[in-house]
């Protein structure tokens, strides 16, 4: 409970509560000095978002395996995913493994798998460049493959994803909210359909999955 883990270009960790950070990784991002130029200096840090979606090479989400410590997942918001299995030790780069993903596009979410320590669901959201489409991977082995989880997701209009999460009793229970709604999927990704049918067109930003309910 004395863990924190913080993202910024590098990934920092604390194991006194936040007290003291240190990194535990080498710079994650892509460090493209054109983009971070642009955000930072030349618009004097005022950007076209309040949000600061155009303040490149950070660490967006950050996920460790609920089985076993020290395997973490990060994905940031230039387009970059890695993983270690040693607590940053050592770190894998499996950006170039999303195909059809388009370089450099935002990571708006990683999630280790509460079942097995090689599974991990990944999301992209990649509207900043007039890309609406859902892109949703997969993992079993560690990182090695991806393969699109999407499926029958709406792809027509604005369906970029901000969040997948896992079910902590079944593992083939998926539930994922995009920028409109939210969808769940009792096969692991094959199908999904909308979830809560009373819910408005929102934006569904996060999602939580209370382990007492099954």
């Amino acid at each position: 409970p004395s863990t924190v883990y913080f993202g910024g270009n590098r990934l920092l960790k604390s194991t006194n509560r936040g007290d003291d950070f240190y990194p535990i990784s080498p710079d994650l991002s892509t460090d493209d000095t054109v983009r971070i130029n642009v955000s930072t200096k030349t618009t004097g840090g005022v950007t076209r978002d309040a949000t600061g979606a155009e303040t490149y090479g950070t660490i967006t989400t950050i996920s460790e395996s609920p089985i076993r410590p020290g395997i973490l997942w990060v994905g940031t918001d230039d387009g970059n995913v890695w993983f270690t299995t040693n607590d940053g030790g050592a770190w894998t780069n499996v950006t170039k493994r999303f195909p059809g993903v388009p370089a450099k596009t935002w990571v708006s979410r990683v999630e280790a798998s509460k079942f097995d320590t090689a599974t991990v669901y990944v999301t992209f959201d990649n509207h900043r460049e007039n890309d609406f489409k859902p892109y949703v991977f997969t993992s079993t082995d560690f990182g090695k493959t991806f393969h699109s989880i999407a499926n029958n997701l709406p792809s027509d209009g604005v369906s970029f994803v901000h969040v997948i999460r896992e079910d902590p009793h079944n593992r083939d229970l998926l539930f994922l909210g995009s920028d409109v709604a939210a969808y769940v999927s009792a096969n692991r990704g094959a199908t999904w359909e909308r979830f809560m049918a009373g819910l408005p067109t929102v934006p569904i930003h996060d999602l939580e999955i209370h382990p007492r309910d099954h």
